[in-house]
């Protein structure tokens, strides 16, 4: 059966309200222009099928590799976790250097304690300092984006050394509130995990406690002119989608990376730009390898998009071309120093487990992932 997925976040023009996804997209991640005139939604494959929800993919092909799974899972102590918003990864270091991590836990100690502005005091200030700044902030802190507007490139004065931002979508002294309800999420979400999942076995169930929760926002998506510019940095935001359970791509992208940091996982956002597509989702290390993530393909519960090699994202994907993917400015080949994602690891997947709804369950002794659709079971190893 053909599959089906999401709408393709594309580009079109002459829609004011698009004007403003694409802007959102384009100042957060791509450049720090403000460039107003072209409509981006998110999600999809290479069919033209905007309106299309997700459906079904096909059914499991039974093989002689798929198992039941009757052994009883043992169990591990459950992991010991608290938010932590000064972490991030190696990735999102590297691309935005240590001095904008440091100015980065500046901003949120500033936003956590209610401040709407904080003075950096280094010596000098790179072109990009600020927009590195906000991406690292988004990144390691999702309330952030929900709750404050802060426009990198005319809210910053270099020669002060200043960044200024504005409350938005809630009452200064109600803050609290939400940020307790998003660290009550936070907490949900890692609730999956045991002390001693190794990286394998993180990630595949944070991302599938993401996809099987969260689902696409069709109405921010497409009738953003209905909402506005606060309301529509909200509903496409990390925070809507961990606490309300709706986003589109880089509300997922965000989420993933931030839930990937909490869980000492290497992760940063990837993005794709051009004339078919705009589209944003993740880059993740997983036991020494790279692999691309898209939990927003995955809406549902399916892993169709979890591990793809560099290949694999651009044979499937609508548009995205290899040569235009990048985070921020910096592409992975140059993140990864001119290496390729490549490993095949994941591919059995795309073989087995395509379609809904899908349960993981992790066999902790023998470091397995048991993936169950309907009668048929298949594992996958998770050890080094």
């Amino acid at each position: 059966m053909k599959k089906q997925r999401l709408p393709i976040e594309r580009v079109e023009n002459g829609s004011k309200a698009g004007r403003r996804a694409l802007s959102k997209l384009l100042i957060m991640l791509v450049c720090a222009a403000t460039v107003f005139g072209l409509f981006c939604g998110c999600g999809g494959s290479g069919e033209n099928n905007p309106t299309d929800a997700p459906t079904p993919a096909q059914t499991v092909r039974p093989t002689a590799a798929a198992v039941p799974t009757e052994t009883p899972m043992p169990t591990r102590a459950p992991l010991v976790y608290s938010p932590d918003y000064h972490k991030t990864t190696t990735l999102v270091t590297k691309c935005v250097g240590e001095k904008v991590i440091k100015a980065a836990r500046m901003v949120i100690d500033a936003f956590l304690k209610g401040e709407t502005s904080v003075k950096f005091g280094f010596d000098s200030y790179e072109p990009a300092f600020a927009l590195n700044t906000v991406f690292a902030v988004n990144s390691m802190c999702p309330p952030f984006t929900a709750f404050a507007r802060c426009s990198d490139y005319r809210d910053f004065d270099a020669s002060m050394g200043v960044l200024k931002w504005k409350t938005i979508n809630v009452e200064p002294s109600k803050l609290n509130e939400k940020l307790q309800k998003f660290e009550k999420a936070a907490i949900d979400f890692m609730s999956v995990l045991r002390e001693g999942d190794n990286e394998t076995e993180r990630a595949l169930l944070l991302y599938s406690r993401l996809t099987a929760y969260a689902q696409y926002d069709y109405e921010a998506y497409e009738n953003p002119q209905n909402l506005t510019e606060d309301e529509f940095s909200y509903r496409t935001s990390a925070y809507s989608v961990m606490c309300d359970g709706t986003g589109i791509c880089y509300s997922f992208a965000e989420a993933m990376a931030f839930l990937c940091a909490q869980a000492d996982i290497d992760c940063i956002e990837v993005n794709c730009i051009n004339d078919s597509i705009a589209h944003q989702w993740n880059l993740i290390k997983l036991d020494g390898e790279y692999y691309y993530c898209d939990a927003t393909w995955d809406v549902g519960g399916t892993f169709n998009y979890f591990g793809m090699t560099t290949d694999e994202r651009v044979n499937d994907s609508g548009g995205i071309k290899a040569e235009d993917m990048r985070s921020l400015s910096v592409s992975p080949e140059e993140l990864l120093n001119g290496a390729v994602p490549s490993d095949t690891r994941f591919a059995v997947l795309r073989e087995h487990v395509t379609s809904m709804p899908v349960s993981i369950e992790i066999d902790r002794v023998n470091d397995r992932a048991v993936f169950t659709v309907g009668n048929e079971s298949y594992s996958i190893s998770c050890g080094n």
